[in-house]
């Protein structure tokens, strides 16, 4: 009876802690949200609404999809797939480069999980997000889940109606 009772608290107890550990995780763990809104306004500050980028996305369980996407008027007109031999797949990635700016800052902001790490890197002459990579900590062994990574490459700007 008293192994039954002791072995009782000790899950009790260890369920306290973990459970409390969550607490002690900050929300935010990696992100330079200073130099995050100083290249959005750069970005933006340009004015380019007109442009085609090739996009990679890898994510969990060998996920990995490459494709040129067309914008026009900040709005997508053309996505081909890059890898030769797949069929297209529509992709909620899809995004424009604003498009990419506002989803990383809503996941900066939202209260979703704690322990998120948001890295992006800069394209230094037109300022848009060449990588971003958002994963998530876990104070267990500082294991966490992985997102999905970006990779933003051979921007072009384009002139009004190219893109056609």
């Amino acid at each position: 009876m008293k192994k039954t009772n002791i072995l009782v608290i000790f899950i009790i107890l260890y369920s306290l802690v973990l459970y409390s550990c969550d607490f002690l995780l900050p929300w935010i763990i990696e992100f330079d949200k200073e130099r995050f809104d100083k290249e959005w306004t750069a970005w933006e500050a340009q004015g380019i609404v007109n442009y085609s980028v090739t996009q990679q996305e890898e994510g969990v369980a060998g996920y990995f999809r490459v494709v040129r996407i067309v914008v026009e008027d900040n709005e997508i007109i053309e996505i081909e797939d890059m890898i030769e031999g797949y069929e297209l797949m529509i992709s909620s990635w899809d995004k424009t480069i604003s498009g990419f700016y506002n989803w990383v800052n809503e996941k900066y902001e939202s209260r979703e999980r704690k322990g998120k790490s948001i890295r992006v890197e800069y394209n230094e002459e037109y300022h848009y997000p060449e990588y971003i990579d958002i994963s998530y900590m876990s104070l267990e062994g500082g294991v966490g889940v992985a997102g999905p990574t970006i990779r933003l490459f051979e921007f072009i700007p384009l002139a009004p109606e190219a893109g056609k």
